[in-house]
């Protein structure tokens, strides 16, 4: 495997680094070695993120042929190291012909079935043993800035429909997720455009949900899933992007809404890993997870 030593300038407060390298087109995954941020170099609050329950992470990106994942995670794992195993960017975007690129009249966005081919082939791969990932798999992150680079409302849908693919891979492989997390790097998830004070401590509807970043994709993802939602009482599982029904019964414009196969709410819950950009306060990253 090839492991750059540089210092990425992002970390993980459970978080990602920066664009050094993307994965190839021919690779399943990019691997992140995960260590605890021990150093204060640039920084003088990292106790104040513990005491915070926030952990600090240094990631270094390795690219890793797929005949070698197995010796590559045992290796990672008798070192006393984690990773976390990204999806590859090419999966995304439009330059590649990713999920965001609009198929025919249908709008981009839906990466269901992209990521959950993809997926299956991942964990078919040494990434897994006996219907468990490796012990040393810490996380699994599906993007990274899907925000900056789509905008929030495309960024969300293919961040969800993505979450969805992976989870239904899973259960078709047979595979336990054990303690193994799920995230996504947003670019703007500690960022508000209102000022703090008007929506922190706040509960839904006044709080600032659609000013947001994290809050927002928080509250589509606990959207009622697909299987609790059937199609004109025919008890039929739906899962896509919403439409808005015309008044001659046609489909009309898409409404930005997911309607997920699975209870991505309950995930979240459960396996869901809030990542922030390493250059941001600690008081706004407080203040978000309060």
């Amino acid at each position: 495997p090839r492991c750059p030593t540089t210092r990425p300038p992002r970390l993980v407060w459970a978080t990602s680094a920066a664009r050094v390298p993307s994965a190839r087109r021919t690779d399943l995954a990019l691997f992140w070695l995960a260590s605890a941020w021990k150093g204060f170099e640039g920084r003088d609050d990292l106790p104040r993120l513990r005491v915070n329950g926030v952990r600090a992470l240094q990631l270094s990106p390795c690219v890793v042929r797929l005949s070698e994942y197995q010796d590559f995670l045992d290796r990672v794992w008798t070192e006393g190291m984690t990773v976390v195993v990204e999806l590859p960017e090419h999966l995304f975007l439009l330059e590649h012909g990713g999920c965001l690129t609009p198929v025919g009249d249908e709008v981009g966005g839906d990466c269901y079935d992209t990521v959950r081919r993809l997926s299956r082939k991942l964990l078919a791969s040494g990434l897994t043993r006996d219907g468990m990932y490796h012990p040393a798999v810490e996380m699994v992150m599906l993007a990274r800035d899907m925000d900056a680079i789509a905008g929030d409302a495309l960024g969300f849908t293919a961040l969800l429909s993505a979450w969805d693919g992976l989870l239904d891979a899973e259960h078709e492989m047979g595979i336990q997720p054990g303690t193994v997390g799920i995230a996504a790097l947003l670019s703007g998830a500690e960022t508000s455009s209102r000022e703090p004070a008007s929506c922190y401590h706040l509960r839904a509807p006044a709080a600032c949900l659609r000013q947001h970043t994290l809050r927002a994709f928080w509250s589509q993802a606990n959207m009622t899933p697909g299987w609790a939602r059937p199609t004109a009482g025919q008890g039929l599982v739906r899962r896509g992007l919403q439409y808005v029904m015309e008044p001659s019964g046609r489909r009309g414009a898409v409404n930005g809404t997911y309607v997920a196969h699975n209870d991505l709410g309950a995930t979240m819950a459960s396996r869901w890993v809030h990542t922030f950009e390493a250059t941001s306060s600690v008081e706004e990253d407080g203040r978000t997870l309060s």
